[in-house]
């Protein structure tokens, strides 16, 4: 256990200075804030070397990430699957309206690019790299203690964008904000073990947020409130599932951890 969380803390300490120097560069080199359309763009290359460096981990970590596995459709007994999906269209209608009503903008891609390395960065990095390490998997106290330290680190993440021009107090706000997003997160990925769905929620999210500041788009809405149902209805059959499969890891005499979708086979 001392190992592997002496591996994920250098991770996630670098992970937080790679982050910490991107916002800085494109502070106080560019000065461009936090809030600036502009940092849309400037955050591609930042979150496109933490994709790389969370890419790079996942394949020495995980082999199966030497393939395209991962990416393969399955079903876990619940409707997160969908997700990804909905977040697809939502993001497709928003061009088409844009489109239509001549408001189309270069915020759009740069929205599209920068979600997607958000998503798949920080779900791989505060997910899957922590809640798939061996000690994770080796008894219910490491699972919990695997699932603190995703929430924990995940939260804290939010407090480099002081670095890019964000005050103290508004950072720890959106600290203590994404707080409920890492808890259902962390859940969801425990019993599905469904990285891609989890990742491309992650992303529509941001997705939504970002293209917010070009106008209302109808239609990426609607399926936004599709996707919030689906993972609260995905939250509540986590929670069940997780009752049940602890329940037959004590009858069984608790030894390990315990598999929390008893159902689900899981590939990755």
């Amino acid at each position: 256990m001392r190992r592997d969380y002496g591996r994920i803390l250098r991770l996630i300490a670098i992970y937080y200075l790679l982050a910490a120097t991107g916002f800085g560069i494109a502070h106080y080199g560019f000065g461009i804030n936090y809030t600036d359309q502009a940092m849309m763009l400037a955050g591609i290359p930042m979150m496109g070397v933490l994709a790389g460096v969370v890419w790079w981990n996942l394949r020495t970590l995980h082999p199966q990430w030497n393939t395209w596995r991962q990416f393969t459709w399955r079903w876990d007994y619940t409707p997160i699957a969908a997700v990804p999906i909905l977040t697809l269209l939502g993001v497709v209608s928003t061009y088409v309206e844009a489109a239509i009503a001549g408001t189309f903008s270069w915020v759009l891609p740069a929205a599209t690019v920068v979600a997607a390395c958000i998503g798949f960065a920080e779900e791989g990095m505060f997910r899957r790299l922590i809640l798939d390490m061996p000690a994770a998997r080796s008894s219910l106290g490491g699972m919990i203690l695997a699932f603190a330290t995703s929430v924990i680190s995940f939260a804290l993440l939010h407090m480099m964008n002081v670095f890019a021009g964000l005050s103290i107090s508004d950072a720890w706000n959106q600290t203590l904000y994404t707080v409920r997003f890492g808890v259902v997160a962390a859940l969801i990925y425990l019993v599905t073990r469904n990285f891609v769905a989890v990742a491309v929620w992650h992303m529509g999210i941001d997705y939504s947020l970002f293209v917010s500041q070009v106008g209302v788009f109808r239609a990426d809405a609607i399926l936004g409130l599709g996707v919030d149902w689906i993972c609260k209805i995905t939250t509540i059959l986590c929670l069940c599932y997780a009752l049940v499969g602890l329940y037959r890891w004590w009858k069984a005499g608790h030894r390990g951890a315990p598999q929390l979708n008893p159902w689900a086979t899981h590939t990755l």
